[in-house]
């Protein structure tokens, strides 16, 4: 299972603080760096379910990622190469 499932399910815990949920994303502020620093302008935003990469997102999840319509045509375009 990869991490970012882990974290999903709630079995692994990282310092970082959630902000919203839907059904298909969560938000999270940015986990500390080494210097315990944290920019939170800057959200990590998570598929709730297995995603390899940004080209095996669903339509509406990558509305939800807020990815423009021709982005994701041009990653599902790649991916076909």
């Amino acid at each position: 299972m990869c991490f970012i499932c882990q974290k999903v399910q709630g079995d692994i815990a990282l310092p970082g603080r959630f902000i919203c949920q839907d059904e298909l994303v969560q938000v999270m502020h940015l986990v500390p760096g080494p210097d315990g620093s944290v920019s939170l302008g800057e959200p990590m935003i998570e598929p709730l379910r297995h995603a390899p990469g940004l080209a095996d997102l669903t339509s509406e999840e990558a509305q939800a990622f807020g990815l423009p319509r021709k982005m994701e045509e041009l990653l599902r375009g790649e991916q076909n190469k």
